[in-house]
Protein backbone atom coordinates (compact mmCIF):
# COMPACT_ATOMS: atom_id res chain seq x y z
CA UNK A 1 0.00 0.00 0.00
CA UNK A 2 1.38 3.27 -0.76
CA UNK A 3 2.56 5.45 1.90
CA UNK A 4 3.90 9.15 1.70
CA UNK A 5 3.42 13.05 2.65
CA UNK A 6 0.07 14.27 2.49
CA UNK A 7 0.00 17.48 -0.22
CA UNK A 8 -1.39 20.28 0.67
CA UNK A 9 -4.75 19.90 -1.27
CA UNK A 10 -5.81 17.20 1.09
CA UNK A 11 -8.87 18.32 2.66
CA UNK A 12 -8.25 18.83 6.28
CA UNK A 13 -11.33 17.41 7.56
CA UNK A 14 -10.83 14.39 6.22
CA UNK A 15 -8.25 14.06 8.80
CA UNK A 16 -10.11 15.01 11.58
CA UNK A 17 -13.08 13.04 10.80
CA UNK A 18 -10.71 9.99 10.81
CA UNK A 19 -9.44 10.86 14.16
CA UNK A 20 -12.49 10.89 15.83
CA UNK A 21 -13.89 7.94 14.18
CA UNK A 22 -10.87 5.90 15.20
CA UNK A 23 -9.97 6.70 18.05
CA UNK A 24 -11.56 7.21 21.34
CA UNK A 25 -11.50 9.06 24.33
CA UNK A 26 -8.83 6.30 26.02
CA UNK A 27 -6.70 7.69 22.85
CA UNK A 28 -4.67 10.55 24.80
CA UNK A 29 -0.83 10.82 23.44
CA UNK A 30 2.40 13.65 24.27
CA UNK A 31 0.45 15.35 21.02
CA UNK A 32 -2.47 15.58 22.46
CA UNK A 33 -1.25 16.91 26.19
CA UNK A 34 1.42 19.28 24.55
CA UNK A 35 -0.83 20.52 21.72
CA UNK A 36 -3.84 21.12 23.59
CA UNK A 37 -5.67 18.16 22.31
CA UNK A 38 -6.21 17.14 26.14
CA UNK A 39 -6.24 18.85 29.22
CA UNK A 40 -5.11 15.92 31.00
CA UNK A 41 -3.37 12.91 30.78
CA UNK A 42 -7.52 11.02 31.29
CA UNK A 43 -9.33 13.90 29.64
CA UNK A 44 -9.54 15.18 25.72
CA UNK A 45 -9.82 18.80 25.53
CA UNK A 46 -13.54 19.92 25.07
CA UNK A 47 -12.38 21.90 21.67
CA UNK A 48 -10.32 18.65 20.28
CA UNK A 49 -11.81 19.07 16.95
CA UNK A 50 -11.34 22.53 16.45
CA UNK A 51 -7.17 22.61 17.85
CA UNK A 52 -7.18 19.29 15.46
CA UNK A 53 -8.50 21.24 12.47
CA UNK A 54 -6.55 24.24 13.20
CA UNK A 55 -3.24 21.80 13.53
CA UNK A 56 -3.95 19.51 10.60
CA UNK A 57 -4.79 22.69 8.26
CA UNK A 58 -1.48 23.89 9.76
CA UNK A 59 0.33 20.98 8.95
CA UNK A 60 -1.20 20.49 4.86
CA UNK A 61 -0.21 24.14 4.35
CA UNK A 62 2.63 24.80 2.42
CA UNK A 63 3.85 27.97 4.46
CA UNK A 64 5.89 26.34 7.27
CA UNK A 65 8.46 27.86 9.61
CA UNK A 66 11.40 26.59 8.80
CA UNK A 67 12.53 25.61 12.11
CA UNK A 68 9.20 24.02 13.94
CA UNK A 69 7.03 22.13 12.14
CA UNK A 70 4.44 19.19 11.07
CA UNK A 71 3.25 17.58 8.52
CA UNK A 72 1.24 14.31 7.64
CA UNK A 73 2.64 11.28 6.56
CA UNK A 74 -0.55 8.89 5.10
CA UNK A 75 -1.35 5.40 3.66
CA UNK A 76 -4.55 5.19 1.18
CA UNK A 77 -5.98 2.68 -0.63
CA UNK A 78 -6.15 1.52 -4.47
CA UNK A 79 -9.61 4.40 -4.29
CA UNK A 80 -7.53 6.88 -2.93
CA UNK A 81 -9.60 6.19 0.63
CA UNK A 82 -7.59 7.27 3.64
CA UNK A 83 -6.20 4.23 5.85
CA UNK A 84 -4.14 5.46 8.25
CA UNK A 85 -1.80 8.83 8.86
CA UNK A 86 0.84 9.84 10.97
CA UNK A 87 1.46 13.55 12.21
CA UNK A 88 5.27 14.33 12.55
CA UNK A 89 7.00 17.28 13.94
CA UNK A 90 10.47 19.00 13.58
CA UNK A 91 12.06 21.46 15.87
CA UNK A 92 15.29 22.53 13.94
CA UNK A 93 15.55 25.52 16.14
CA UNK A 94 16.35 23.50 19.24
CA UNK A 95 19.99 23.09 20.13
CA UNK A 96 19.84 19.35 19.33
CA UNK A 97 17.51 19.62 16.25
CA UNK A 98 14.85 17.06 16.79
CA UNK A 99 11.83 15.30 15.05
CA UNK A 100 9.16 13.33 16.79
CA UNK A 101 6.17 10.48 15.80
CA UNK A 102 2.85 12.14 17.54
CA UNK A 103 0.60 9.63 16.48
CA UNK A 104 -0.04 7.32 14.02
CA UNK A 105 -3.94 6.28 13.61
CA UNK A 106 -4.30 2.76 11.14
CA UNK A 107 -8.61 2.41 10.46
CA UNK A 108 -9.54 -0.40 12.42
CA UNK A 109 -9.85 -2.78 9.32
CA UNK A 110 -6.28 -2.55 8.64
CA UNK A 111 -4.76 -2.94 12.45
CA UNK A 112 -2.16 -6.06 12.80
CA UNK A 113 -1.26 -5.72 8.87
CA UNK A 114 1.99 -3.98 9.23
CA UNK A 115 0.59 -0.84 8.29
CA UNK A 116 1.52 0.81 10.95
CA UNK A 117 5.03 -0.53 11.13
CA UNK A 118 5.29 0.29 7.56
CA UNK A 119 4.42 3.86 7.77
CA UNK A 120 7.04 4.52 10.68
CA UNK A 121 9.60 2.37 8.46
CA UNK A 122 9.16 4.48 5.68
Amino acid sequence: MPVGWAPPARDAQEYVRFFRQYTDESFISFGEITDGRADAPDRRAPKLEQVLTEEIADALSEQKSPDEYMRIFDARDAQDRLVAYALVSWDKSARRPNAWLQDVIVESGMRGKGLGAHMVEA
